[in-house]
């Protein structure tokens, strides 16, 4: 996209998106916010260039719980609302998952 192109989308002017672009003059929070919804991100995405997807992918990969891998599978959207819990929601969560593979596993040694 040119520099033009997110001037016309957004309603500001190229001279303003040029300056953002080259650090002649930060933009404000609320320019932000315009920019990204012109751009079909958030403002997040804009300022990190990583999507959410990305991260929460990130975060699948280093998957800390070992445990919440497998349950999730490729689900990342499951996944992304899992790594929004607190430490201790993710703590109690991991101990009802192991407590219910471990009444799995008694019933096939049965």
């Amino acid at each position: 996209m040119t520099q033009q192109q997110l001037a016309d989308r957004s309603g500001f002017h190229v001279v303003s998106v040029s300056n953002w672009e080259n650090d002649v003059k930060p933009p404000k929070l609320n320019t932000l916010e315009r920019l990204a919804d012109a751009l079909g991100v958030n403002v997040s995405e804009l300022m990190n260039g990583e999507s959410r997807e990305d991260r929460v992918l990130k975060l699948y990969e280093m998957d800390e719980y070992g445990i919440l891998r497998p349950v999730v599978g490729g689900d990342v959207e499951l996944w992304g609302r899992i790594t929004m819990l607190t430490e201790e929601d993710k703590v109690e969560l991991s101990a009802l998952i192991s407590k219910k593979l471990r009444q799995w596993e008694a019933e096939d040694e049965k």
